[in-house]
Order: structure tokens, then sequence, then C-alpha cells
């Protein structure tokens, strides 16, 4: 539920790359699988060895921005084990025919009868300064969703991810200030929005 990087180093050995508030339930959860195969997980995440196997290619910065932009969401900024994997558009990443998993069946109704409260979209933001983690969104005066992320792109725009409640995923211009007018600062554009499957 986060974004991951593997990197081979031969047809024997890889490198997953990822956040370092996911490393320790990685471990665990990889760990949790080898019974019998002739697998050794190591964690090298501060071995200088490691660390140039894996060197990067982009800057953080950059990173941010391309995550960003294409609407990933980053574990606890975007999203925490509080979210329904479907909020933050996860829905690739279920198996709607695996059976007896924990939250199977949550999952399953809210697939087949209902509709999540919230959704992870993909703003455009009008003005010059980044909006602050959990920056309010408005339609009018009614409060309608918050920013999760917030970047300034390569072309000196200001794109952010952030939740914007189920009623109101129809909407294509919000404001970050409570308003009544529509040229008012502040300005929010929806750029991406994924509703389906519901």
């Amino acid at each position: 539920m986060s974004l991951f990087y593997c990197v081979c180093e031969d047809e024997n050995m890889f490198y997953l790359v990822m956040d370092h508030a996911l490393k320790e339930k990685t471990l665990n959860l990889l760990q949790s699988y080898i019974i019998l195969e002739d697998v050794k997980i190591v964690d090298e995440s501060s071995s200088p060895t490691g660390i140039d196997a894996v060197k990067e290619k982009i800057s953080f910065t950059e990173k941010e921005e391309l995550r960003i932009q294409m609407g990933v969401p980053k574990y606890g900024i975007d999203l925490t084990e509080e979210n329904l994997p479907q909020e933050a558009n996860l829905e690739d990443a279920l198996n709607f025919q695996k059976g007896c998993y924990i939250g199977q069946e949550v999952i399953a109704r809210l697939h087949n009868l209902g509709h999540v409260n919230k959704k992870l979209c993909v703003f455009q933001i009008e003005g010059n300064e980044i909006p602050p983690k959990d920056t309010k969104i408005f339609l009018d005066t009614s409060e309608v969703g918050w920013i999760t992320s917030a970047c300034l792109s390569e072309d000196q725009k200001i794109v952010a991810l952030g939740y914007v409640k189920y009623q109101y995923l129809g909407e294509n211009v919000l404001h970050t200030k409570r308003t009544t007018t529509p040229a008012a600062t502040g300005l929010v554009r929806v750029i991406e929005r994924k509703t389906s499957p519901r």
C-alpha cells in the first residue's frame, strides 16, 4: 500500500526499496512466508553496500512530485491502517476471489453492495503557497475534504493529493477557504478522481 522499488542484483538476489515506516512490517510479513524455502532476508537499510546498490537516480523531491502527480498514496502520509484500500484507489491490490483473510467481509461487502465515504484525488491548486498536510477543502462554505500531500511541480504548479467526501466527487472546482465567491483565492481543481468500481 505504498511505493516500492525492486532492484535486481542478479537472478538470486534483489533489493526492496521502501519507505522506512514500512520496513519492520514488511520484514515480518516476508519472514512469515519462509517455511522450507531456501531464502534469506537481510535488512540492508543501514549498510553502505545496500545503499550503493540502490543509489537513486532522482532526488527525493522529484520522486515526491511524480508520486503525487500519479496519485500514489504514501503510507503514513496519505493512508494509514484506518483507511480502506478502496478509499485510496488500491482496488487493483485486492483479490476478491481469495477467501479467509482479515477484513475480507468488509472489503467484499463494500465492493459488492456499497461505496466508500471518501476517495483519494489528485488536485491542482492555484496560488504560490504549498498547502500543509490536513488543509481543509471546501465547496462554498461546506467542508468536503482535506489535503494529505502537496508539492511544486516541474512546471511550477502546485499539485496535491487529498480526500474528497463521496457525495462531492462530481465537483471539479473547490477551495482551500470557505467562500461563496467563485474567483476567490485557494482555488482547487480536481484533475484526477477514480470513482470505479465503487
